[in-house]
């Protein structure tokens, strides 16, 4: 029996009208209507079915004997003065329909925007992690997929209770937060937005994204574009009295500006600290104040100052991947530190506090009263030295967001790897090219030979043995999976591959032949069937050449770009680490 079908025998059981039922549950008669005319059914676990079973059970209550037709009917009549029994016979003919690529998309959109974690995640719903991303990237579907995204839903509503992921889920969703307060309604509306196929969101992460714009990224190119190279410090001097004090969004603006004019005109190159949780959206818009306090930064390190970035990623997922991208231009200077705190600051008071060698500037305001904002800005040596050490402080209280190293950073970046493969877990790489820990002593020397280079044949060779003994470390005390996009002969002419050696003390990218290629490959499928705690898997597809991901779960992600220039992003915010963890990436281009 349909939903319609039996609530309609109910009213009639029940004589009373569609109107005093809406009375009785509290629910609009509209709605009532829609739902005895099947032109909407309410989620099986849903307030609407608890308030529909409440209303029943009462005005069943004040139905007596006399007031029905027959014994038969009183008696049914009776039964509806059950609560839990009027809403078990009413969710029972609720069946929700699922559209499967509907779903998945859904479930999709869900993992990237709080993050879902699948390693627990599959430990919760009884899921192999390797199948779950297989649903994610449509290769699998899940039997049944009713059960799953119940399963889903379950594991999200018990799991992701902060007031952020809440505002997370509220913002993919399409509802107010504060609706998402009590469990049961949080379990209903999360169901309800996954059947329901008008409600979809745009708000997706950026990953994806964020990865294609990084590695199409050519800081020369970009340089060039915005004349860094050609900027001048000024050096005339510019005179801040002790102290001055900012009123609204328009003195905020002057405040941001004036101080940055102190950093660059003064004659102190000590490091320039940025901490802010202020509302951006009442300036995001003021394109001219953008681009005049971009350029500060950009003179600021022109002048070589090194900034030390707190960055406030209290906010949606698609807005933290997308803040970072913006600043990726001046994350490839090297001259950035970014950092994060671990904690979650109140959305009600907004601070923000800025400090140089030569000043120093403080600024608060309420929520939704950015307008009203007070900013005063600081050049006394005593108020410097004093908003220096609170810096000092925000930063032993902060956890560094991201290390950011340049081809220059070898050295550090083989330190941080060493002491980070030290610890035990498992590893994920996703790589453009072969890994050259599994390349043989034959088909290096063919290469060097052809490439000219055969007499540094075992000073490459010993160079890459600490690149073998990582991967020997990884393999003794966890798993290492690596995924390489292996290409079609068609696609090697097209977008030639190289192996990435060290030659003379420089990284070279030397280009493989077609045969060289294939040999390799089979070195690293040999290397993998010898090997319990290593997979190697072939991917077809190719979305990056210029892009390696190695990953350890719920630990760190690095990003590395392998020319123009070459860069390495170690990133450890847990919620930027796992996304990347669980991204798949497309194959359009």
């Amino acid at each position: 029996m349909k939903f319609c079908e039996l609530l309609n025998e109910y009213i009639c059981l029940l004589g009373c009208t569609a109107k005093q039922l809406s009375d009785a549950s509290n629910i609009s008669p509209a709605t009532v209507s829609r739902y005895c005319n099947s032109k909407r059914v309410p989620s099986p676990d849903s307030s609407e079915i608890d308030n529909l079973a409440l209303g029943i059970s009462t005005l069943a209550g004040s139905v007596f004997e006399n007031d029905v037709s027959d014994k038969e009917a009183f008696e049914k009549v009776l039964a509806l003065r059950s609560y839990e029994y009027v809403k078990e016979t009413l969710r029972a003919t609720i069946s929700p329909i699922y559209d499967s690529a509907q779903a998945i998309k859904k479930f999709n959109l869900l993992v990237d925007s709080v993050s879902l974690n699948f390693s627990r995640l599959s430990k919760a719903i009884g899921y192999d992690t390797s199948y779950l991303y297989k649903i994610r990237s449509g290769e699998r579907k899940p039997a049944d997929i009713e059960n799953f995204i119940k399963n889903v839903v379950d594991y999200t509503v018990s799991n992701h209770t902060s007031l952020a992921e809440l505002s997370l889920i509220a913002s993919l969703i399409g509802c107010d937060a504060k609706a998402l307060g009590d469990k049961r309604n949080r379990h209903s509306m999360l169901m309800s937005w996954f059947t329901d196929d008008t409600k979809s969101s745009g708000k997706v992460s950026s990953i994806n994204t964020f990865l294609e714009n990084l590695e199409d990224f050519d800081l020369d190119e970009y340089t060039r574009t915005i004349n860094f190279d050609k900027l001048k410090v000024p050096t005339v001097p510019i005179n801040i009295i002790h102290s001055k004090s900012y009123y609204n969004l328009d003195g905020m603006k002057e405040a941001e500006l004036d101080f940055l004019k102190g950093t660059i005109l003064s004659k102190s190159k000590k490091p320039l600290f940025l901490c802010s949780n202020m509302p951006i959206e009442d300036i995001a818009d003021d394109t001219e104040f953008v681009k005049k306090w971009m350029y500060g930064i950009a003179l600021a390190i022109k002048k070589g100052i090194h900034i030390e970035m707190i960055h406030n990623l209290n906010r949606p997922f698609s807005e933290l991947i997308l803040g970072v991208q913006s600043w990726i231009p001046l994350y490839m200077t090297g001259k950035i530190s970014p950092y994060y705190f671990t904690g979650r600051s109140s959305n009600v008071f907004h601070q923000l506090t800025y400090v140089s060698g030569s000043c120093a500037l403080e600024g608060q305001c309420v929520e939704g009263y950015h307008r009203n904002g007070k900013y005063t800005l600081y050049s006394a040596k005593n108020d410097v030295q004093y908003y220096r050490k609170r810096a000092d402080e925000l930063l032993s209280c902060a956890s560094p967001l991201m290390d950011i190293m340049s081809q220059d950073d070898n050295e550090k970046l083989m330190s941080i790897l060493d002491l980070e493969i030290s610890k035990p877990g498992n590893h994920i790489s996703r790589l453009s090219t072969l890994p050259t820990h599994t390349i043989s002593r034959d088909l290096l020397k063919k290469i060097l030979e052809r490439k000219g280079l055969s007499e540094q044949f075992e000073q490459v060779w010993n160079d890459l043995e600490w690149k073998r003994s990582v991967v020997k470390r990884i393999l003794a005390q966890g798993t290492l999976k690596e995924v390489v996009s292996v290409l079609s002969k068609e696609e090697f002419d097209r977008y030639t591959p190289t192996v990435s050696l060290v030659v003379s003390g420089k990284l070279n990218n030397i280009p493989y032949t077609y045969d060289e290629y294939l040999e390799h490959i089979s070195l690293t499928e040999k290397f993998s069937k010898s090997c319990a705690n290593y997979t190697f898997e072939k991917d077809p597809n190719a979305p990056y050449r210029n892009i390696n991901i190695r990953i350890k779960e719920d630990s760190w992600a690095l990003i590395s770009k392998k020319k123009s220039p070459e860069i390495h992003f170690m990133i450890y915010h847990p919620k930027l680490v796992n996304a990347i963890t669980n991204f798949i990436p497309t194959t359009e281009k």
